[in-house]
């Protein structure tokens, strides 16, 4: 497994109360509609985008590329899984990025308490290209070589390596 990379953000639900009540139309641009819908099928809408949008700014942090999802939000969507837990799910295009990129997300946590709604991300980076052979993983995936990079600590810091250069051949 490649690097992790954790991103937090705190949103305050009486500010996203407020954005809701004096420009809801600029609001909702910044979620996608299934998000929209699921908040106001709640009590308490305000509090649910309020996670959203954290869940959101969380991931940003996480990638360390907040430009990445500027005009992105409505491509990153909160979705719950049966057991109620959040997960994001990636437009078509953005995940694509995300995969060329060689990142994946992992988890995703949101919570509310009181006047507040935050989330975490959790992000795996893995390197594109074997440290000693220099291919890719793409074409070591193609060739059926390696599914993935191991990472090796080395004096230098960790370097990544495919299982064929691991063993040495």
């Amino acid at each position: 497994m490649g690097p992790l990379s954790l991103g937090c953000d705190l949103c305050r639900i009486g500010e996203m109360d407020r954005m809701l009540k004096e420009d809801p139309a600029s609001t909702q641009r910044l979620f996608h509609p299934e998000e929209w819908e699921y908040a106001f099928s709640r009590t308490r809408p305000e509090q649910h985008l309020a996670g959203f949008f954290a869940a959101k700014e969380a991931l940003a942090k996480a990638i360390r590329e907040s430009t990445l999802l500027g005009k992105y939000r409505q491509e990153v969507i909160v979705r719950h899984r049966e057991d109620g837990a959040p997960y994001l799910v990636l437009s078509d295009s953005l995940s694509e990025t995300f995969s060329n990129l060689g990142m994946k997300i992992l988890d995703l946590s949101v919570s509310h308490d009181g006047d507040y709604a935050m989330a975490a991300v959790i992000v795996r980076t893995q390197p594109l290209q074997c440290a000693k052979c220099l291919l890719s993983i793409d074409h070591l995936r193609t060739q059926r070589v390696a599914e993935w990079l191991m990472p090796v600590e080395t004096r230098e810091g960790t370097r990544f390596l495919c299982p064929p250069c691991l063993r040495g051949w």
